[in-house]
C-alpha cells in the first residue's frame, strides 16, 4: 500500500458437502475486515449443519466473519429435504393397513424409493432381483454420474440398470456372482441383500460395529450363511435390519420377498 505497511491477510477456508455450495469458495481477509459467505442449497437440499471452527452455529444462509484476526474454517453440511410421508395415499390394492409390512411399503414407496410392480399392485410375496436393489440404493444416492464403464460381461449400457451397477462396483458396494458376471436378473437372497446393505454402509461412513459381538449362531440354521456373508449378517442381526423369518430360522438363502426387502430398507434408512 501506499505507508509501505504490509498487509496481513488470514485466509478463510470452506468445506461443504454435496447438494449444494458455498460463496466464495475460499477467501483471504485482510486484517480487521469483515467477510460474508453464502450459502446455497440445490434444489431439494437444505443446510444440516454449519461449523464455525469446528463449532456449531445457527444454520443460516448467510455467514460473516466480522474483524478478522485469525485464519478460520467454515463448513456446511447440506441434506436432502425429507419428504413427508404422512400424506401419503396409498396406490396398491394389495395393501392395507392391517399387513404386517404397511408401514414399510408406506415409507420406502412415499420417499420414492421402491415402487409397485404396476401403479396398482405392490405385490409384497414376490421376488426382487438384485439389479432393482442396486437401483434403490442408487436412486436414493440421487443417481451420481458415472464413467460408464462395464464392470460385468451381462450388464448392458442400455438396460435401466446399467449406471446403478457401474456405480455400486466403482464404490464396493456389489460383487459379482463370478469374477465376470452379476446376474442383474437373479432373484437376491436374504443374505446377498444384507451384504449390499451392510457394503452401503460402509461406503456412507456409518459405524458398522454394532454386530460384532452379535451371536448368529443361535439361529439354527446359522451354519447356511455364506462366508463372505457373515459379517454383514452380524451387523444386521446386531443392528435390527435383519430379524429371524421364523424365531429360530434366517434363511440366508431364501429369496428375500418385496415386503421383506421394504422392511430392510426401511430400517436402514431410518
Amino acid at each position: 500500500n501506499r505507508s509501505g505497511a504490509t498487509v496481513v491477510r488470514y485466509k478463510i477456508t470452506v468445506e461443504c458437502t454435496e447438494g449444494g455450495k458455498v460463496l466464495p469458495n475460499v477467501a483471504r481477509v485482510a486484517r480487521g475486515k469483515d467477510q460474508t459467505f453464502e450459502i446455497i442449497p440445490e434444489e431439494g437440499y437444505e443446510v444440516v449443519e454449519v461449523l464455525v471452527d469446528d463449532e456449531p452455529v445457527e444454520n443460516l444462509n448467510v455467514y460473516t466473519f466480522e474483524n478478522v484476526k485469525e485464519k478460520h474454517t467454515l463448513k456446511v453440511k447440506f441434506g436432502k429435504i425429507e419428504e413427508d410421508i404422512s400424506v401419503w395415499e396409498n396406490p396398491f390394492v394389495d395393501v392395507t393397513e392391517d399387513d404386517w409390512y404397511y408401514e414399510s411399503v408406506k415409507y420406502t414407496n412415499g420417499k420414492g424409493l421402491f415402487n409397485g410392480i404396476s401403479n396398482e399392485k405392490f405385490a409384497a410375496d414376490l421376488s426382487t432381483t438384485r439389479a432393482m436393489i442396486v437401483t434403490v440404493l442408487y436412486r436414493a444416492e440421487g443417481e451420481p454420474a458415472t464413467n460408464r464403464s462395464i464392470p460385468f460381461a451381462d450388464v448392458n449400457m442400455g438396460m435401466y440398470y446399467a449406471n446403478a451397477v457401474i456405480w455400486a462396483k466403482q464404490n464396493n458396494i456389489v460383487n459379482g456372482v463370478d469374477e465376470n458376471n452379476f446376474a442383474p436378473d437373479e432373484n437376491i437372497t436374504r443374505q446377498q441383500l444384507i451384504a449390499i446393505l451392510y457394503r452401503y454402509a460402509m461406503y456412507k461412513g456409518f459405524d458398522v460395529s454394532v454386530g460384532e459381538e452379535t451371536n448368529i449362531l443361535s439361529y439354527d440354521d446359522a451354519l447356511d450363511i455364506s462366508e463372505y456373508a457373515i459379517p454383514a449378517m452380524q451387523w444386521g442381526c446386531g443392528a435390527g435390519i435383519i430379524s429371524g423369518r421364523t424365531p429360530s430360522t434366517l434363511t440366508p438363502n431364501g429369496t428375500a420377498t418385496r415386503a421383506e426387502v421394504a422392511t430392510m430398507l426401511m430400517r436402514f434408512f431410518k
